[in-house]
């Protein structure tokens, strides 16, 4: 018996460096777990930052028809089996400005584009740079644009490499986009102004009619942290940041040791 005060109603799972182990793969132990949860009536709420092509790509099929999925941090919000589709770009004009004043103070960063599952570049992306970015075996690397066709584009979100101004960025520009970092602030991830994986996840729990405080959440990185903020029972992984380990509700296993699993195994499928 689910011994949870509220019961958990949904969980929320991020995927790199939470539910996927570091050969980006879902263990059967982990996949287990959640169909357990699933079979028992509790609703599943994948929240990442990658775009829908990686997703459909890492996950197996059996995660992908389970509910809403949540992408690009909040940037994309779909339920296949509803038909549901919803959409935040970053206007042209504020993504033009951002992206000036970063190239303007670093111009080593690399800017790249994700719109609506596609993306895009000013410039060839290398194979080193490209696993920064996160590519794997069998993704494809950005479309180069020219820059006329390139600044006339409203992203679904920006993502930047070698940024260190992120913080500079985000304070220059408050009312006008979402900045965190991830990946061990390899990466600067740019989104609309009230796009973020909480806000997302608080939309799909409103529309679920459960109370984020019976919602618990799995996150390993900063853009988590508004998930931990909103959720009854924040889960972080051994290997989070520790911004994530002081909030947390628990602290289970690594994405390495099948932490989702045991959390899950210990606080719910007993």
């Amino acid at each position: 018996m689910n011994a949870l005060s509220p019961p958990v109603q949904a969980i929320v799972i991020d995927l790199d460096g939470t539910l996927l182990d570091s050969s980006r793969r879902v263990s059967p132990t982990n996949l287990a777990a959640v169909l357990g949860c699933h079979r028992q009536g509790i609703h599943i709420v994948i929240a990442t930052a990658r775009p829908p092509r990686a997703v459909h790509r890492l996950l197996p099929p059996s995660l992908l028809t389970l509910g809403y999925l949540v992408y690009y941090n909040g940037a994309l919000i779909t339920h296949p089996g509803l038909g549901f589709r919803e959409h935040h770009a970053i206007p042209a004009g504020i993504a033009q400005r951002m992206a000036g004043t970063l190239m303007g103070r670093e111009p080593s960063a690399f800017l790249t584009y994700e719109v609506d599952d596609r993306w895009y570049s000013l410039s060839p992306l290398s194979a080193e740079e490209g696993a920064v970015f996160g590519v794997g075996n069998g993704d494809k690397f950005p479309e180069v644009l020219a820059a006329d066709e390139f600044w006339t584009i409203a992203p679904t979100k920006m993502v930047v490499s070698r940024c260190r101004l992120w913080r500079d960025l985000a304070a220059e520009f408050p009312d006008h986009a979402h900045v965190v970092a991830t990946d061990g602030d390899q990466l600067t991830q740019i989104m609309a102004l009230s796009v973020s994986k909480d806000h997302a996840v608080h939309r799909v729990l409103t529309k679920l009619q459960i109370a984020p405080a019976a919602a618990m959440v799995f996150g390993d990185d900063h853009n988590d942290a508004g998930l931990f903020s909103l959720c009854g029972f924040p889960v972080a992984m051994a290997n989070a940041v520790p911004e994530l380990k002081r909030v947390a509700w628990f602290e289970t296993r690594s994405n390495d040791g099948d932490g989702v699993a045991m959390a899950i195994n210990r606080f719910i499928l007993t």
